[in-house]
């Protein structure tokens, strides 16, 4: 077996730093009595972290949007549950946890320190597919849309397995896709007034992000993503193929513009990142 790069070294290793966070966690939550509950999985599902499979083990994780306790009271704040599997494992907890399905569950439950919300450690799926009428009641009021209204920017529509507002606007003739991920979604007034006076500065800020992207990605697509026989590229003809796809307003000042790349790097999307303190400071190629 060939020898790790420097890269997948440094990868394994924060694996590994990962994992053993995670089984810290849960030895914390272990301290505190087994429960059994019904819980609703959230949209997003459940999600799983073990960079390029480096390690025999996964950090398994998922959340429920409510729950049930053994006496039948109905809880409707989110919990995050986590549990260190193996492969074997991580595939049958994969099978059963599916988004926005009903499920019953052995866990631990606590409050660790740093979290915002309550956190469990998890036992076993005991089964899945539960008929539960409270947590489909609640699944059903979910099911309704949610929609908040801008005067500059338009309607936005709140996707849940995300947790933010979706919505477009037009500039000339493309249109711009808004996210808006407020720190509570019933109270997004903040992130849109952020939304609004960016969208007021498109222009400008169109421009400098793709200075910044010019700056920190020129030199890596001079130097590994030329195809055969293509010249150098230069800052200006770089920044004319960037068109601007969408713009990400978080809540606490940051904001992501999303680029169409003009097959710069063959078709990846070019993410620039900024805040309010800084303005834009970084750049990166996706897909």
């Amino acid at each position: 077996m060939s020898e790790l790069t420097p890269f997948l070294e440094e990868e394994k290793r924060k694996s590994e730093g990962d994992l053993q966070r995670q089984r810290d966690l849960c030895a914390e939550l272990a301290e505190q009595p087994e429960q059994l509950i019904n819980g609703l999985v959230s949209p997003s599902g459940a999600w799983s972290s073990n960079p390029r499979s480096l390690l025999d083990h996964w950090s398994f994780l998922f959340s429920l949007d409510a729950w049930t306790d053994a006496e039948g009271a109905l809880h409707t704040h989110k919990m995050t549950i986590r549990k260190v599997v193996d492969a074997d494992e991580l595939q049958r907890l994969e099978e059963s946890v599916k988004a926005e399905s009903i499920i019953s569950i052995a866990l631990h439950i606590g409050q660790l320190e740093g979290f915002d919300c309550r956190q469990g450690a998890l036992v076993e799926i005991v089964e899945s597919g539960v008929d539960d009428e409270d947590l489909k009641r609640f699944a059903a009021d979910l099911a309704t849309p949610v929609t908040i209204e801008s005067k500059d920017l338009g309607r936005f529509t709140l996707d849940r397995r995300v947790g933010w507002f979706e919505g477009e606007s037009r500039w000339g003739l493309r249109k711009i896709r808004i996210n808006l991920s407020p720190a509570d979604v019933s109270e997004p007034s903040s992130v849109i007034a952020r939304a609004e006076d960016l969208w007021r500065q498109r222009k400008p800020l169109t421009r400098k992000a793709c200075e910044v992207a010019a700056a920190t990605l020129l030199e890596v697509k001079n130097g590994s993503w030329l195809n055969e026989r293509e010249p150098p590229m230069t800052e200006a003809q770089f920044m004319r193929k960037m068109k601007l796809e969408s713009i990400t307003v978080e809540d606490d000042g940051g904001f992501d513009f999303w680029f169409e790349d003009g097959d710069i790097f063959w078709g990846h999307s070019i993410e620039v990142r900024g805040d309010q303190e800084r303005g834009f400071f970084d750049a990166s190629f996706h897909g």
